[in-house]
């Protein structure tokens, strides 16, 4: 969705119509899905930052352009995804998925009122996990409780639901035993996307 078309300008004018614009592509890229999905994901840390702006945290607009930037960061290749921190030091995201941590029997994602987006996947798990008798928190986490976490899953609308296998090329010590029966407990675990 745009504004539509209109002057040279930064104000929207009056008359200004939203255009609507649709695209399909073809999805060529289901060997590299399905071997994210059974071999889990090898993740890096951003070096940049990514800026608050509370008024757009949460929602998924066309202006990305800081992730544009983090994503074409050199080291970055041969990576999956890499997980974003704010200016802060906090977790806000993957360069395009949401995070969620397993810590013994609570799963936390980070607390996204300043920056990030708040991905389709992560509403709907979110929104499992009122009726689960699970401990969920939205809160700021920081590259400890990554590196602490018992699991650390990835998720957005193409690849659905990941673990993370690697961290910087270190085979990660994902607990699957646990993660597995917390997927379960969720009805998680034959979720196809």
């Amino acid at each position: 969705i745009t504004r539509g078309e209109g002057q040279r300008s930064y104000k929207i004018s009056n008359d200004s119509k939203a255009k609507v614009i649709f695209e399909l592509f073809e999805f060529n890229g289901l060997a590299e899905l399905e071997s994210k999905r059974n071999d889990g994901l090898n993740i890096s840390f951003c070096q940049s930052r990514i800026s608050h702006q509370p008024r757009f945290a949460g929602v998924k607009h066309l202006n990305r352009l800081e992730n544009v930037l983090l994503a074409s960061e050199p080291h970055l290749a041969g990576f999956h995804e890499a997980f974003v921190f704010d200016d802060e030091d906090y977790l806000i995201e993957g360069l395009s998925s949401n995070v969620f941590l397993l810590k013994e029997e609570t799963l936390s994602t980070p607390l996204l009122d300043k920056a990030g987006v708040e991905g389709v996947v992560k509403a709907w798990i979110k929104s499992e996990l009122q009726t689960a008798n699970v401990f969920f928190k939205e809160k700021r986490l920081v590259r400890d409780d990554i590196l602490a976490a018992d699991a650390i899953l990835m998720t957005n609308c193409i690849m659905g639901i990941c673990k993370v296998s690697s961290i910087d090329q270190c085979h990660w010590k994902s607990d699957d035993a646990k993660l597995n029966v917390f997927l379960e407990r969720l009805n998680l675990d034959q979720v196809s996307f």
